[in-house]
């Protein structure tokens, strides 16, 4: 029950779980408003008034301490009511402690969905009813009690409303089905999982219903007020106008969907501006009224989609495969009623109707009720649908056909030899004046024409020509074509006549350049196809010509002729893109987004190693023609052969070391002995100023020694040293002497250093330092349950003795066996710890510590872009990361805990450097490592670009090597041939590990993140992607939670065997799925073309397999997979063309280039496509750079789309595609 006091305003009122406790309590009514009065106002308060019944007791003596009257008049009363806040702080800390450990188990199962009292849930019942009387709750209308308790479940967990569909929202009106079966996870393949069956909305009133009981739960778990100024009664009124304006269940479904996960974006994006529900719903409400169109627009357009589909699933005029249709007579009047289908016999092909009886060589004759321009667009519109039902048809056509669509088409006038009477109708190319062009026929009606030539190739197949005419009963007199070329003509007969001329029984074939012909009487009607090629063939402009191959004719080959420098070159630049079929304007920027990882991104690619994907700009900056696409490729310089960028400071180091090697020696022991004169003369200034800071542990961490002892010149942290040195070298972390001295910042915000760019980045699942206090019992006893569950290993002491050695050094302060321990060193009662664990590598032990899962890491805030000069730079050992102080205000956040192995106690350490674990330990330290870089460089002319680990280890003769391939950190750098090697070694027992876990055929989760680990690293310093899509299943098998199963799947052996056995071109790849554009070809078809400076580009064009599509994921759509597709195919074809050269590789999909740069993917097809073509390239030795060129400008998109004959017109060489095996 709930304390039923009337408090003074709604800001001194107590959270509800408080008031609860009251309730329970039966606490005095004017003691729930002088708690109220001190600023009690939640459980989290209460609980913090002391570690014991004792200490909570003086804590609320302490806060009535000038004035007990208030309690009671004499000292019996004040001490029962102090009693009775005790029995409150009581039932606080209990409930405190409940929350923690049911959050931890609701986090560790989303299944676990714990129940409300149902003494609690009727307090929730009656509070709404009295505060909303008007309101009556009907059962259809009221939350369920299931769907109260799931809400109160999500909001503890992730502290925000998530998005529910409205068939999960539950009402008091609905019958929960609870469904069982096994998990969608195929990590816990044999769990049973329980889930309530979704009840599906049918109709709109439902919907109401449900969105009012989504509502009224929030006002019980005093989320959100049930209240117009809180959001909820506007959002159903506009919802309500909405479905006025827009009627139908689809429009107020989508509409709902768009505002609460717009919602739902909002709370999980941007905490920390809409901390609350009602705050996320007021703006979207107020400021997001597009959301309402987008609903509108989406629904509307589903529905055209949707019938589209039916339409081209079931289109009318395309008769089923193997039943050729009837000719289509558009003038033809049917009589009333429907006739009666007459059904076909099986096997049997349907005849087709015969010709009108009334003379079908005759053209339909306008009827005169009807006016010309009218009967003109019948006709015409009669024409294209027939010519569409052609061109669309699957089965051979027929002649009858052709000769009725021949009816309808324009007489263009008489043949230069023909008599006096008689029409024609031409198409293709023409000469005139020694000038071949195209006729305008071929433009205005494409879909005829394209019939005509199908069935030319269907009469006469290879035939080459590129010109046709229809002879409509014209005579012709004796002549020859001298126009045209010495190809043969054929003569194709349309309709039934007799005589003629040369008896034509169907197709005759005959040289009507060299030959006299002429036509011979005739009886009927003579219509005949006459098909001839004109000369010129090579003068035709391309895209003429390229139009003219569309259409469905063919004309020979084109002879280019010869020429000074590569052939192929002048038509292949001069390769245009329409401005009507472009995608994006001519000469536009690309559209790229500026990255975070740029410059190391830019070091990286000097190193040979190219990260994902738009890391750097794009070769290709501007949309560009396909042609000069081309040329840039060709004239770009591969990426990888470029020279990296040298800092401004480290470039003049080493032009000075070059040009005066003698002059910086000698400048060098100069230097060395003036500044160890000024180190030894610096001490008293240094130890007079370390004395003076006020905190006992960070001086003794800073001078080295206890206070009672002298420093040690080179053990300690000389700060004057260091001023006089970052003043000489001019550093501009100008600050970082003194944050030293003051210890830095370990949550929040980190100090800048005003050295790298600005770049303020939170934590995903950012958490404020004021959230982060008020969850400090859950996260404390989160971590204690953890260190608790963890075993004492072998390894155990060898991480408590490191331990114990930081509290030597003055880096830890410990152990300390109690919490009130803890808190007595660190100042405050709100500590978190981190747990220490032990990772083994190697003969070495390492204690690190996990301030992720505690929420610390989650609570540092990143200011600036760190910039490493390589990606090895970062390496630090965890000594040096202790050197660097943390504030005394922030080691709160820096306490640790583990098992103490002599007891199996747990044991905290605060620590007073910085934890290896941290994410600010990685900034704060390498602020100090780059200020060391700016000295050696600027003061002492050292080429400096990575730093020693700590300014106090002293130098180590056995890690010196004098060599012309020194090792470091397993990896071998061959300074005489410039290649990075594997140690031997480290090789050989990497073989021997996998070779062992392939002969037991196990391998245990634990086993597979570690193996993951080795080749993981191995494969970092490799080039390219060599391995990377093996670990996949590693992967899998490292997070699965099926610690027993540990055979091999044929997914790790595949992947173990893979790791044991372990720009001279320009490519360009590209690949068509189905569509809805007449443009694309009918079936999947991938492409690619290679350029080289000194050979004719080679080009490919093949179909995708129906057995390998079969093989993919099903998707939407498989264009990705296509592409990839046609990336691996290209590289298999052109094998012997890349063979150790270095390669520029064009695709055009973002995901695809991803998922190839980055060698892996999630998704399993994916990643075995990816796993195929870097071994590929491993095998071939080729170097190859990944980047992606606008669609405009893929000379690839010709190819991919089935025409090969734009690139054979340009020079470039057809040649058969080559898949790889495997794929």
């Amino acid at each position: 029950m709930v304390d039923r006091t009337v408090y003074a305003n709604e800001a001194a009122t107590p959270k509800l779980n408080l008031r609860q406790i009251f309730g329970r309590q039966g606490l005095d009514t004017g003691l729930c408003r002088l708690s109220a009065d001190k600023g009690l106002l939640t459980v989290e308060m209460f609980a913090m008034l002391g570690q014991d019944l004792s200490s909570a007791k003086e804590t609320l003596r302490k806060l009535w301490e000038a004035d007990m009257t208030p309690l009671q008049a004499d000292a019996a009363s004040q001490e029962l009511s102090v009693m009775s806040l005790a029995a409150v702080w009581q039932a606080a800390q209990a409930l405190q402690t409940q929350y923690a450990s049911r959050r931890a188990r609701m986090e560790e199962d989303p299944n676990k969905i714990p129940e409300l009292s149902q003494e609690d849930h009727a307090e929730f019942r009656d509070r709404f009813v009295r505060v909303h009387p008007d309101v009556i709750l009907i059962d259809a209308k009221e939350p369920h009690k299931k769907f109260v308790e799931r809400l109160s479940r999500d909001f503890l967990i992730h502290g925000i409303v998530p998005f529910y569909e409205p068939a999960e929202i539950r009402t008091r009106a609905d019958v929960i089905v609870v469904k069982s079966g096994l998990s969608r996870n195929a990590e816990d393949l044999l769990s049973i999982s329980r889930a309530d069956q979704p009840e599906p909305v049918t109709d709109v009133t439902t919907l109401f219903h449900r969105i009012n009981a989504f509502f009224m739960s929030l006002e019980y778990l005093n989320i959100c007020a049930f209240s117009r100024a809180e959001g909820p009664l506007k959002y159903l009124q506009e919802l309500e106008q909405f479905r006025s304006e827009c009627p139908g269940l689809p429009f107020l479904m989508a509409a709902d969907r768009a505002i609460r996960k717009k919602i739902f974006r909002l709370l999980s994006e941007q905490r920390a501006t809409y901390t609350a529900f009602s705050q996320a719903l007021l703006e979207v409400l107020n400021n997001h009224k597009y959301l309402w169109n987008d609903a509108r627009t989406s629904v509307t357009l589903s529905k055209v989609e949707h019938n589209r589909q039916q339409f081209v699933a079931n289109p009318d005029q395309v008769q089923e495969d193997g039943a050729p249709p009837p000719p289509h007579n558009p003038f033809k009047c049917t009589r009333g009623g429907k006739k009666k289908k007459r059904l076909q016999t099986p096997g049997k092909e349907e005849t087709p109707k015969k010709i009108p009886k009334e003379d079908p060589t005759k053209k339909p004759k306008r009827d005169d009720r009807m006016p010309e321009k009218e009967w003109k667009l019948i006709a015409d519109a009669a024409k294209k649908a027939m010519a569409q039902e052609l061109v669309a048809k699957k089965a051979p056509l027929l002649r009858e056909e052709i000769l009725q669509l021949a009816f309808y088409l324009p007489n263009q006038g008489q043949h230069k030899a023909a008599g006096e009477r008689g029409s024609a109708f031409f198409a293709g190319a023409y000469r005139h004046e020694g000038i071949t062009r195209l006729r305008s026929s071929c433009r205005s009606r494409p879909r005829s024409i394209q019939a005509v030539t199908r069935y030319i190739q269907q009469k006469s197949p290879g035939t080459v020509f590129m010109s046709f005419a229809i002879l409509y009963d014209q005579e012709a007199k004796p002549h020859r074509d001298s126009g045209n070329e010495v190809t043969p003509n054929v003569v194709i007969k349309l309709s039934d006549f007799q005589g003629g001329g040369l008896w034509i029984e169907d197709t005759i074939v005959f040289n009507a350049k060299e030959a006299l012909h002429m036509t011979l009487p005739w009886e009927g009607t003579r219509v005949v196809l006459a098909v001839y090629s004109v000369q010129g063939v090579d003068r035709i402009p391309a895209d003429e010509f390229e139009q003219l191959l569309q259409l469905g004719f063919n004309p020979a080959p084109v002879q280019t002729g010869d020429h000074a420098d590569a052939p192929w070159q002048v038509p292949t630049f001069a390769l245009r893109t329409e401005a009507a079929d472009r995608k994006r304007p001519h000469g536009a920027p690309v559209r790229v987004r500026d990255h975070r990882q740029r410059s190391s991104g830019q070091k990286a690619i000097a190193a040979g190693y190219q990260m994902k994907k738009s890391v750097v700009l794009p070769l290709i900056t501007t949309e560009m023609h396909s042609g000069e696409a081309i040329e840039f490729a060709l004239e770009a310089i591969h990426p990888f052969t470029k020279d990296a960028t040298i800092d401004s400071d480290l470039q003049a180091v080493l032009q000075e070391i070059v040009d005066h090697p003698a002059a910086i020696r000698d400048r060098r022991e100069s230097l060395l002995q003036h500044w160890q004169g000024r180190a030894r003369d610096l001490v008293p200034e240094s130890e007079r100023l370390l004395k003076q800071i006020p905190d006992r542990h960070l001086r003794r961490l800073l001078r080295g020694v206890p206070d009672d002892q002298p420093v040690e010149l080179g053990a300690f942290f000389h700060v004057a040293l260091w001023r006089e040195l970052m003043q000489q070298a001019a550093c501009s972390d100008v600050d970082l002497v003194d944050q030293i001295m003051a210890g830095m910042p370990i949550v929040g915000d980190i100090a800048s250093s005003h050295r790298w760019a600005a770049d303020r980045k939170p934590h995903a699942d950012h958490l404020s330092v004021d959230s982060l206090r008020s969850r400090v019992w859950e996260f404390r006893s989160k971590v204690l349950r953890a260190i608790k569950r963890a075993p004492v290993t072998e390894h155990s002491p060898k991480v408590w003795e490191a331990t114990l050695e930081d509290v030597a050094e003055g880096a830890a302060v410990g152990p300390f066996f109690e919490e009130f321990e803890v808190s007595e060193c660190v100042g405050d009662d709100h500590w978190i710890p981190t747990q220490r664990f032990e990772v083994v590598q190697k003969n070495k032990v390492r204690g690190v510590d996990s301030a992720t899962s505690n929420g610390i890491n989650m609570a540092t805030v990143v200011t600036e872009k760190l910039e490493l000069p390589s990606t090895d730079a970062n390496v630090a050992v965890i000594k040096a990361y202790r050197q660097v102080p943390i504030a005394p205000g922030h080691r709160k956040w820096s306490v640790v805990g583990l098992k103490d192995p002599g007891t199996g106690k747990v044991a905290f350490f605060v620590m007073v450097g910085h934890s290896f674990g941290l994410v600010s330990a990685v900034y704060n330290y390498n602020r100090r490592s780059a200020a060391i870089t700016d000295i050696l460089r600027r003061v002492f002319s050292v080429a400096s670009t990575t730093t020693s680990t700590g300014s106090s280890r002293r130098f180590d003769q056995q890690k010196l090597q004098l060599c012309p391939d020194p090792t470091i950190l397993g990896v071998t750098y061959d300074l005489e041939q410039y290649l990075l090697k594997i140690k031997k070694s480290r090789k050989k027992e990497l073989f021997d590990e996998i070779s062992m876990i392939l002969e037991h055929e196990e391998l245990s989760p634990g086993q597979a993140g570690k193996l993951r680990g080795k080749l993981m690293f191995g494969a970092s310093q490799l080039w390219g992607k060599v391995g990377r899509a093996f670990l996949r299943a590693l992967s899998d098998r490292q997070y699965s939670r099926k610690t027993v199963d540990t055979a091999l799947t044929p997914a790790l052996i595949y992947s173990l065997y893979k790791w044991r056995t372990l720009a001279d071109a320009v490519i360009f790849t590209d690949g068509s799925a189905l569509s809805s554009n007449p443009k694309d070809p009918a079936t999947e078809m991938i492409g690619g073309v290679m350029f080289t400076r000194e050979d004719s580009p080679k080009q490919f064009s093949s179909d995708v397999p129906k057995l390998i599509m079969q093989r993919w994921f099903l998707r939407k759509t498989q264009i990705c997979m296509i592409e990839l597709l046609a990336a691996v195919v290209a590289v298999q074809t052109f094998r012997e063309e890349i063979r150790g050269k270095l390669v520029l590789l064009f695709i055009d999909p973002e995901p695809v280039e991803a998922a190839l740069i980055k060698g892996y993917s999630a998704r399993e097809d994916v990643c075995e496509l990816v796993g195929i073509f870097w071994e590929l390239v491993l095998e071939l030795r080729c170097s190859v750079y990944i980047d992606r060129v606008p669609t405009d400008s893929n000379p690839a998109d010709n190819p991919s789309r089935g025409d090969v004959v734009t690139g054979r017109l340009c020079g470039w060489i057809t040649i058969l595609s080559d898949t790889p095996k495997g794929v």
